[in-house]
């Protein structure tokens, strides 16, 4: 994954306040298309998208203080596939 702290703090810019992880991920694939689809073509055949996100999402974890976001309680949100499933939640500081 070549994402950079300046990257993840523009697609989180663009958030709401209080965001999920989902939400992230839907900027990151918006926002870098071509790195997100060969990310999953790395992973084909492999539960890609469910790999591919919890990189994603790790890297928000990993991160969370350069990225100035605080972890919050983990709930249901509306996933890529229109299902919904537990995530992590974030609140900017």
């Amino acid at each position: 994954m070549k994402l950079t702290i300046d990257e993840a703090l523009a697609i989180i810019e663009e958030l709401e306040d209080y965001f999920s992880s989902h939400e992230f991920i839907e900027g990151y694939a918006y926002h870098h298309e071509e790195e997100y689809i060969n990310m999953l073509c790395e992973h084909k055949g492999d539960k890609a998208f469910q790999k591919v996100h919890a990189q994603l999402a790790r890297f928000l974890i990993e991160h969370k203080d350069e990225l100035r976001i605080l972890k919050m309680p983990r709930k249901g949100s509306v996933n890529v596939f229109g299902n919904i499933t537990e995530v992590q939640f974030w609140q900017k500081k």
